[in-house]
């Protein structure tokens, strides 16, 4: 038997789509034309904040790719995903997008679209509770296990103290 499917938030994708086109034309229009908060960028090297830039495209490809990976062919998923990359991250797609936030923004060392990453991180946090709270009344207490197991944004094992 079917549980009720996921109960996604309303906004999820049209303000996932409105956070990544503000960031993208702050960051390119701070970045590479008007500069105003870039004026760190000549302390670090330009090789070094290549570095960054790739070592973020990287990160971000593989945490989607895990993600894909660790989602079995059946998109109905009737249980808990705890393998792969889900063992440690609760949402690894929305992990990996702050990650491209904050990398894009390093590689060029522009400051207000680093700040801008705030504002955007607690969207995909009210998202994230959202969907928790869905998938807790979906899924019950296996799904109370896996918080207790997994972390909603660091990708480390932590330890919760919830009593179930």
């Amino acid at each position: 038997m079917m549980n009720k499917p996921l109960d996604e938030h309303s906004f999820n994708h049209k303000g996932q789509f409105i956070c990544l086109t503000i960031f993208l034309a702050v960051w390119i229009a701070d970045s590479f034309v008007l500069k105003y908060t870039t004026f760190y960028s000549q302390y670090i090297p330009v090789w070094f904040r290549i570095i960054i830039f790739i070592l973020t495209i990287l990160s971000v490809v593989l945490i989607i790719r895990a993600a894909i990976l660790s989602f079995p062919e059946n998109k109905d998923v009737d249980n808990v995903i705890s393998d792969g990359v889900f063992k440690y991250l609760r949402h690894p797609m929305y992990f990996s997008c702050i990650v491209l936030y904050i990398g894009l923004s390093l590689s060029t060392v522009s400051l207000i679209a680093f700040f801008l990453t705030l504002p955007i991180f607690l969207f995909y946090n009210q998202i994230a509770k959202y969907e928790e709270k869905s998938l807790m009344e979906r899924l019950g207490k296996p799904y109370l296990v896996y918080i207790q197991k997994s972390s909603r944004w660091l990708p480390i094992k932590v330890k919760n103290d919830i009593n179930i």
